[in-house]
């Protein structure tokens, strides 16, 4: 089908344009596109056979420039989705790599409170046969004791009983560790301090299979109820002032509770450590000044931290007062 002839104004004057096959083809050149024809069509170098064919034409590069706008951006809305999918794999990968070294900071924090609870320790103290370090803690129970035991205080005693429930004696107290379901925990731990000038005696009670210390105290006084499998309130699992134990532990444990005990009885530890404030030391911290309201507070100070019992604590304010 004759498209247009090239006029006088080109050196291809009498060279026709023609649409074959659904193409437009240029006499003695070959294949042109569409938009060919309109170019030689504005520079004034084509001769039409009817105004409807050029029309046509037009037309038809109107509709071939809207589909190579629609693939231009089918183009780009495909590089940008290549695009998005490769930014949401970097993102996942950093996410990854973030977590991974969250983790790994975590477990160098975990360790890092371990090594300094283990610190803590004493190696060169004459500690018994019946001592184990901080060091055979796990789970909750080193958790709890990381959390109760202060960076001045030193560790002289560390009992572990049944399911990881343990007696630690510190410099001024002794604390009791209970973690996990049997101690009525699930989802975490008790650490219940006793000071030694409130401990009345430390015993040893033992069944069948299986043993109790007990920290006989003003507020606790008896033994737990029933055996390994007894659970509740009265448990040994569960009583502030007890730790169950293996039977067969138990001689290998008192001369580490013998330890604690003279402690308790002489207020100093063999190794020389007495952090106690004795009643001669109280007389004297809370006389070395003669304001009354400053003696009260010091005596108030004392008996808070753990210095003074509550009758101690009585007497002194009475004389004071009297």
């Amino acid at each position: 089908m004759l498209i247009a002839t090239f006029g006088p104004t080109t050196e291809w004057v009498g060279r026709t344009i023609q649409f074959e096959s659904d193409t437009f083809l240029l006499d003695g050149h070959g294949l042109i596109r569409v938009e060919d024809v309109v170019e030689y069509d504005r520079q004034g170098h084509l001769v039409w056979p009817y105004d409807e064919m050029r029309a046509w034409v037009s037309a038809r590069a109107q509709a071939s420039e809207s589909e190579q706008l629609e693939e231009q951006q089918k183009a780009q809305a495909k590089a940008q989705l290549v695009e998005a999918r490769q930014l949401e794999k970097q993102q996942k990968a950093q996410a990854k790599a973030q977590a991974a070294e969250a983790r790994q900071l975590d477990k160098q924090q975990k360790a890092q409170a371990k090594a300094q609870v283990a610190s803590q320790l004493k190696p060169d103290s004459p500690l018994g046969p019946g001592h184990t370090t901080l060091r055979t803690l796990t789970g909750k129970t080193l958790r709890l004791a990381q959390e109760s035991i202060g960076p001045a205080e030193n560790v002289h005693v560390c009992l572990v009983g049944l399911r990881g429930q343990a007696l630690v004696a510190l410099d001024d107290r002794l604390l009791v560790l209970k973690a996990g379901f049997m101690a009525g925990a699930t989802f975490g731990g008790k650490a219940v301090s006793f000071p030694y000038q409130q401990i009345t005696g430390i015993e040893v009670h033992h069944g069948p299979a299986t043993g109790v210390v007990i920290i006989q105290t003003a507020a606790y006084q008896g033994a737990a109820s029933g055996g390994y499998w007894t659970q509740g309130k009265d448990s040994a699992w569960q009583l502030p002032n007890c730790i169950p134990i293996v039977k067969k532990d138990a001689a290998a444990f008192e001369p580490s509770l013998a330890r604690i005990r003279d402690r308790i009885a002489t207020g100093v530890w063999p190794d020389g450590i007495d952090p106690d404030p004795r009643p001669s030391d109280v007389a004297t911290k809370v006389e070395a000044t003669s304001d009354l309201a400053a003696q009260l507070s010091t005596l108030r100070e004392l008996h808070l931290s753990g210095g003074l019992t509550d009758e101690e604590f009585a007497a002194f304010k009475a004389k004071l007062m009297g």
